[in-house]
């Protein structure tokens, strides 16, 4: 099969290129998703990036900041310097092959002083977080029930296999949710005035309290527990996350 020698997207650029090759790839989709693509070699766009210092991986200086957050020249150059396209599995969220030289790896904070391997275990709060009302809790349960081996979240973002694109799109949907379903409370107005909403969920970020919404806008009940918001699956107790 070609698709044994080709990523991918060459595969899907190949079947666009006449009617009988399109037929051939994508005449089933199931058969294109489930058995063509899965022979796929890696792109290898990951580590070109990381070797260029493009997208993610470009020198941006951080404001304020003293860590760096990029793999420095000298690390770059002593990494591995090829692709190994054949020796790619599945990434998590697209399922397109990518090998470990091109799956997103983010660099370790080794300044932090609380634990932040796990994605709600940043030093600054509740990170890559979700509240679902009951209805919508119950039908994200219902479609990640048994998909896993863990019940629980254990996503660990050094450990995730997914594209870097993919990654980044995850980042983005994370950040969108906050911004459009939590509502910020000042650290010392909460202090001074006190739980007014009785009826949400509230998390910290950095020194301020959120009020935090389903997605269909309906309240979190404070018992339930919040989902990763990569994986979908619920978090441990509140109480074991530090």
């Amino acid at each position: 099969s070609v698709a044994s020698y080709v990523s991918t997207l060459d595969l899907f650029n190949i079947a666009l290129t006449n009617r009988a090759n399109h037929t051939s790839i994508l005449g089933s989709p199931d058969f294109f998703r489930d058995v063509l693509r899965r022979d796929c070699l890696c792109d290898g766009y990951g580590l070109r990036d990381r070797q260029n210092f493009s997208g993610q991986h470009a020198l941006t200086e951080e404001n304020g900041s003293s860590f760096t957050r990029w793999d420095e020249p000298i690390e770059v150059r002593l990494y591995n310097l090829k692709c190994d396209e054949a020796d790619a599995l599945p990434c998590r969220v697209c399922s397109f092959n990518v090998c470990e030289e091109c799956r997103d790896s983010p660099r370790l904070n080794r300044h932090d002083e609380q634990p932040s391997r796990r994605p709600h275990l940043a030093n600054d709060g509740a990170t890559y977080m979700t509240g679902f009302s009951p209805p919508c809790d119950t039908k994200m349960e219902d479609e990640v029930r048994g998909k896993f081996l863990h019940e629980l979240c254990d996503c660990d973002i050094f450990h995730r296999w997914v594209f870097q694109k993919c990654a980044c799109e995850e980042r983005v949907a994370a950040t969108a949710y906050f911004e459009e379903h939590t509502s910020k409370i000042p650290a010392y107005t909460y202090k001074a005035l006190g739980d007014k909403n009785t009826n949400t969920q509230k998390i910290r970020r950095y020194e301020d309290i959120f009020y935090i919404y389903s997605p269909c806008g309906a309240n979190v009940p404070k018992k339930s527990r919040l989902r990763c918001s990569f994986c979908k699956r619920q978090h441990l107790p509140r109480h074991q996350w530090h």
